[in-house]
């Protein structure tokens, strides 16, 4: 039985997890990144079980956005039994930097 929909990443996703985390850990430390790493493991997985639970982005037809903090937001799509991961977005940023990566 399958527990949920397949995860994809997208090129820009990874590269936002990683600067995210390369910049938590310099500022933070590994306390703080271990708390991010495992915050987007858990909302993955509720993306995973549940991927129409989360509101659609008004940004572009057929995203949806999941928030993990009041600082960070993955964007996704939904299509067949897979959930791909478009973006992983600072929510300080300028929001004309999120309707490119959209």
């Amino acid at each position: 039985m399958n527990n949920g929909y397949n995860i994809e990443w997208s090129d820009q996703a990874t590269l936002d997890f990683e600067e995210i985390v390369q910049f938590l850990f310099n500022i933070w430390g590994e306390t703080i990144v271990r708390k991010f790493v495992r915050s987007v493991d858990n909302e993955l997985i509720r993306i995973s079980t549940f991927p129409y639970a989360f509101p659609a982005s008004s940004l572009k037809t057929g995203i949806r956005r999941c928030v993990l903090s009041k600082f960070n937001t993955i964007y996704y799509q939904v299509k067949d039994q897979t959930i791909y991961i478009v973006t992983i977005h600072d929510n300080r940023s300028n929001p004309e930097l999120l309707k490119k990566k959209l």
